[in-house]
């Protein structure tokens, strides 16, 4: 590959970021909004309602998050003559004292770089022990799905933060879109329209998250399902009602949920799918039908029972064994 001879650039402006540093970082840029935006699908009931379609969306999601270290390691090989993003890799982790108010990016970008590294990383690994949750032990995937959710909601907070940033810094901006320091009005004008409507989609996309419809039965079923089937015991208590039959309390029935699927867990099967097969629904109670598909290739039904609460669907009966029912009228 031949080297790039770079285009001279008018008067008054400075080369900050080549084609190849803006590319890494824009695609990069996509990997996470794509990731931000299925997590979101399927950990917020509204969304995931309203969107439905679960299993794509975790492919999807899945899919992205093994491609995220992709750009970079193409914008590695594509820059290694001019050796521009290399050079920004050691510049973000430059910290000595002479350095410290120097060179191109200040403290706070270094800063927001090596969070994203660390947090990149951090959800790589436990991402993969969370898709190959079958290799391994119970005790890791639930540490795993902690630290997952956990500086997932980080790595939002800060991703928020940046475009903020970005948004009220028109040059900084400018130089990461077109290249340069010291944008034209032209220029500034494509960078307002492009920061206003990133701006109206981000408070879009909060505002159905938060004001949009409650989950409804099936949803939460299936949400219910997928914490079993991984492990995940921690995100039960969001998902449980108090049960009528047998009078028990919301903790009790927690309690005896987790310790009867932790007495069996050695004892499950590796489920890769979770459809919904029907609902019956009366009066503010719902029994939900699902078919879980192991890997063996073989189906196997699962009924959960809900009540409706303060306007949420919770779970409060879930058979153990395949040959006990949810009865509504109990429910």
């Amino acid at each position: 590959m031949g080297a790039t001879t770079a285009r001279p650039e008018p008067a008054g402006k400075v080369v900050r970021f080549d084609r190849v540093e803006r590319a890494t970082h824009w695609s990069t840029a996509l990997v996470v909004f794509v990731l931000i935006g299925t997590a979101a699908v399927l950990y917020v009931p509204a969304l995931s309602a309203a969107i439905g379609r679960r299993d794509a969306i975790r492919r999807v999601h899945t899919d992205a998050g093994f491609c995220l270290p992709l750009p970079l390691l193409l914008g590695l090989l594509l820059s290694r003559r001019s050796g521009s993003l290399s050079a920004d890799l050691r510049g973000l982790g430059r910290w000595s004292r002479a350095d410290r108010s120097a060179g191109r990016f200040n403290a706070g970008q270094k800063l927001f770089g090596a969070f994203a590294g660390g947090a990149g990383t951090s959800m790589l690994v436990t991402g993969s022990m969370l898709h190959w949750y079958t290799h391994v032990p119970l005790r890791w995937r639930t540490g795993a799905t902690f630290t997952h959710d956990t500086v997932a909601l980080a790595i939002a907070v800060a991703v928020a933060g940046h475009v903020a940033k970005a948004v009220t810094d028109p040059a900084a901006l400018a130089a990461m879109v077109l290249g340069t320091a010291a944008p034209s009005r032209r220029d500034r004008r494509r960078l307002g329209v492009a920061a206003a409507v990133t701006v109206a989609a981000l408070a879009v996309g909060a505002g159905v998250a938060r004001h949009g419809p409650a989950a409804g039965p099936a949803t939460v079923a299936v949400r219910w399902e997928e914490a079993v089937d991984r492990g995940s015991y921690e995100r039960l208590p969001a998902l449980a009602g108090t049960p009528r039959h047998p009078a028990e309390t919301r903790a009790e029935f927690l309690r005896r949920q987790v310790a009867d699927l932790t007495a069996q867990a050695d004892d499950k099967g590796d489920v890769v799918a979770v459809t919904v097969a029907g609902t019956t629904q009366r009066a503010g109670r719902a029994v939900v039908v699902l078919t879980l598909r192991y890997v063996t290739g073989s189906e196997v039904p699962q009924e959960v029972g809900l009540r409706r609460a303060g306007g949420r669907w919770r779970v409060v009966g879930y058979p153990l064994s395949a040959i006990e029912h949810v009865v509504l009228d109990d429910l």
